[in-house]
């Protein structure tokens, strides 16, 4: 890993494609399913088996690249992201594993683009695979 000063802003040269930058455990807990209900409303209750809502995944793992790769300078564009989502349920009480990677990095035009790859995995399935793509302003 190439950034290791805890605080410092993250720039273009702390990232290297297959680098592998921390996980993070995210619990679908009560809590976790309050606050989803709270944008969402009583649509996104979960149903009768307990299952939660696959959308839950998404918001896990932009949470994940939050936390993992923070703190982010000002000034970066979300470009785009990709979600491949997989197989397997969520319940309330199940413990989602977030992996973020850098997939890869290129200048183009004097712009760094960065691409952060998150996999979520939980009970021996991979749930997601997402891609976000910035350009990165330091």
């Amino acid at each position: 890993m190439t950034h290791t000063i805890d605080d410092a802003v993250w720039t273009y040269e702390d990232f290297q494609p297959g680098e592998t930058y921390g996980s993070v455990e995210l619990k679908l807990d009560e809590t976790r399913l309050a606050l989803w209900k709270e944008v969402y409303g009583d649509e996104a209750r979960i149903d009768q088996t307990g299952r939660v809502p696959r959308g839950l995944l998404v918001a896990g793992m932009m949470e994940t690249y939050l936390r993992v790769v923070s703190p982010r300078p000002p000034g970066n564009i979300h470009a785009s992201q990709k979600l491949m989502l997989g197989s397997g349920s969520l319940k309330v009480g199940d413990t989602v594993t977030a992996t973020v990677t850098c997939l890869d990095k290129i200048r183009r035009k004097d712009r760094g683009w960065v691409t952060i790859g998150v996999v979520m995995n939980s009970n021996g399935h991979e749930l997601l695979r997402g891609e976000i793509r910035t350009v990165w302003a330091r």
